[in-house]
């Protein structure tokens, strides 16, 4: 052995260092570092990092079949809807269809109607006592128009669902047929249940800004801002009904004038009312636009007085007065 060296270390064979005690070994050489790169680990020390990888392999696939089973459950909740939608739209034809044949021409030639007479002329067309007035203040046209207004109500019709969005399902009368209507007047209402959530009812809801050439202001979703449409984006629903406000008529029209002018191109926000002001339209939703206009003259027709308006909450408003009713049930409405 020389000086200060073991053998071993002169040979090589000391790949720890040379072994004598102290961490520096008893000739005050440190022990040999391991080769570059690392040395191997033992299958011991493998065993916790393999547990770890497989603990968050577990974890991702467990979120990732949570996803795919609410995504799956939002879908089977679309088609749950639209058979619900088919069933209600197959009873209310059904309903109706049992007075399709029903010959009104006597009734609507008597000078005064009864209340069995408005009442007969409701299960027929949908025409409520208000409607009905509005249509007979025409004279023969008007009259002409509740006949019309019978066909459409007495025919079938197939129901056809337009999905949009993530899990949104719009419901329409197949070939893109429109129900006839009373004469709308500015400012009168429309509602309708036929817009879906996956199987959740969210409803929209329009007001008409100009009766005559059937133009509605609503507010549809993200992406579009409030706008005027066509009324038959509401008549070529399996469902609906025109509300008029229990007010004078000038009153509507002014607040059908101050829609048109002032709330159109308002960003759209389900949660108006909620996340934000609900005396403000900064952003709105179809409801609450129609909320918001109204409430600028005095009125609230808010049926429940909630933050948030809903078109079902405009249905049963008793500051709101149904005009006509297509697809629901005569006696429960919108309930």
């Amino acid at each position: 052995m020389r000086a200060g060296f073991c053998d071993n270390c002169i040979e090589g064979r000391g790949r720890r260092g040379c072994g004598l005690q102290g961490s520096r070994g008893a000739h005050g050489h440190a022990p040999a570092a391991p080769p570059a790169g690392g040395a191997a680990q033992s299958p011991a020390a493998q065993k916790p990092a393999r547990k770890r990888w497989l603990r968050a392999l577990c974890i991702v696939l467990a979120v990732l079949l949570f996803l795919g089973l609410a995504l799956f459950g939002m879908q089977v909740g679309v088609w749950a809807g639209n058979a619900a939608a088919d069933r209600a739209a197959a009873a209310a034809m059904e309903r109706a269809a049992a007075y399709a044949d029903t010959d009104l021409s006597s009734v609507l030639s008597k000078e005064h109607l009864t209340d069995a007479d408005y009442e007969l002329i409701y299960r027929c067309t949908g025409l409520t006592r208000a409607g009905v007035d509005r249509c007979l203040a025409q004279g023969e046209e008007g009259k002409d128009r509740i006949l019309q207004v019978q066909r459409s109500f007495c025919a079938s019709y197939g129901v056809r669902h337009t999905q949009f969005g993530f899990f949104c399902v719009n419901d329409y009368l197949d070939r893109g047929i429109a129900v006839a209507t009373a004469f709308l007047e500015n400012g009168d209402i429309l509602v309708t249940p036929s817009v879906r959530l996956s199987g959740l009812t969210m409803g929209h809801a329009g007001l008409v800004t100009d009766a005559e050439q059937g133009r509605v202001l609503q507010a549809i979703a993200y992406g579009w801002p409030s706008g005027i449409v066509s009324v038959r984006e509401f008549t070529r629903r399996p469902a609906f009904m025109i509300l008029s406000p229990r007010t004078d008529a000038e009153t509507k029209k002014a607040v059908a004038a101050y829609a048109a002018e002032e709330l159109v191109g308002i960003p759209y926000d389900i949660t108006a009312g909620v996340l934000s002001d609900k005396n403000s339209c900064n952003s709105t939703q179809c409801a609450h636009i129609i909320w918001y206009a109204y409430a600028q003259f005095g009125l609230d027709i808010d049926g429940d007085g909630g933050l948030v308006v809903t078109p079902h909450d405009l249905a049963i408003s008793p500051q709101l007065e149904v005009v006509q009713v297509y697809g629901f049930d005569l006696d429960e409405l919108w309930q």
